[in-house]
């Protein structure tokens, strides 16, 4: 844990102590969290690991008018910046691209945190006592809360995050100026990416996620990888509409039953513990030629000999039934 140590009968400034103190204390927070919380969050809805269309937090949008051929809008929302500080925007807040903007250029829209003080109060900066709270009193604010303030930087590569180094800022989304220096509505990014609205959204790259190294393979499943062995799912799985397989679908010691219907493409069926090797039964739907109105076959095949087939024709445009 990282603290501070005030010892009896020293002299201490309590400004400092308090300052200290305070920066300890986020510091801790910020390790915890870090742990099992990716740095740089947005609190957004997420569908299969891409924002939601519908989803506004944070969300960037084109506001151009001819008199304001440079005017953006941040829509409201709440974000954990990597430094572990919050910034809430309550409501939506417009901002223009002011001052040094280069023609048919990229840039980076950026949200930094800064501390806004309040509750200001007279403070004595000499060994002079004024009645009048004027010189040489001056006044210093004594709370402070996060806020925000939005920056355009110009880049090249729409592709790299721009708090890559910097951890009291997010980018939340590329422009690209036209000919004129005002806000395009269509463009492409440096990888080909395509502008929707005048916007290459970057907010996906900071949703809030829990790190996977958190969660054990025996107990979930995860998309981007095997869950086989000892992480297979140690249960029945129903599925309510279409199951679709990309590869091999093997009934290992069990019975495959089917209350419905199949549809077999192209392939083989294998009726076997070692699906492959010839030694157990295959029911292959193989391709016919030269049959009357086109077809395939139904093929019976153990030990890897053919013992029979059924034709299974399309004529007249209707399947006959096996």
């Amino acid at each position: 844990m990282n603290r501070i140590k005030v010892p009896s009968g020293s002299i201490q400034k309590l400004e400092s102590v308090f300052d200290t103190l305070q920066t300890k204390v986020q510091t801790n927070l910020v390790n915890n969290t870090n742990l099992w919380l990716n740095t740089g969050n947005l609190d957004i809805d997420v569908v299969n690991g891409v924002v939601n269309p519908n989803s506004t937090e944070f969300q960037i949008l084109t506001s151009t008018t001819p008199q304001h051929p440079l005017r953006l809008v941040v829509r409201a929302g709440t974000l954990r910046l990597p430094n572990g500080e919050i910034v809430t925007i309550g409501t939506d807040y417009v901002f223009e691209m002011l001052g040094g903007v280069v023609a048919n250029s990229y840039y980076a829209i950026n949200l930094m945190q800064i501390e806004l003080g309040t509750s200001p109060t007279p403070a004595q900066n000499a060994f002079l006592f004024d009645a009048t709270g004027q010189s040489p009193y001056s006044t210093q604010n004594t709370a402070f809360q996060n806020t925000y303030y939005l920056e355009y930087a110009l880049v090249t590569d729409t592709t790299i995050p721009q708090n890559a180094l910097i951890d009291d800022r997010i980018t939340l989304a590329f422009v690209k100026t036209g000919a004129g220096s005002e806000l395009q509505e269509t463009f492409n990014g440096s990888d080909g990416t395509p502008a929707v609205n005048g916007v290459i959204d970057f907010r996906t790259y900071y949703v809030a996620r829990l790190k996977t190294n958190l969660f054990d393979d025996q107990m979930l499943v995860f998309k981007d990888r095997d869950s086989l062995g000892a992480n297979k799912i140690d249960g029945s799985v129903e599925v309510r509409d279409d199951f679709i397989v990309g590869k091999d679908l093997t009934a290992d010691g069990a019975y495959f039953t089917v209350t419905s219907g199949i549809s077999l493409l192209h392939g083989d069926v294998y009726v076997s513990n070692a699906p492959g090797d010839g030694s157990g039964c295959v029911l292959s739907l193989e391709e016919s030629t030269g049959t009357a109105g086109g077809g395939a076959n139904l093929v019976f095949k153990q030990a890897g000999q053919v013992t029979g087939s059924i034709l299974a024709r399309q004529l007249a445009g209707e399947n006959e039934n096996l």
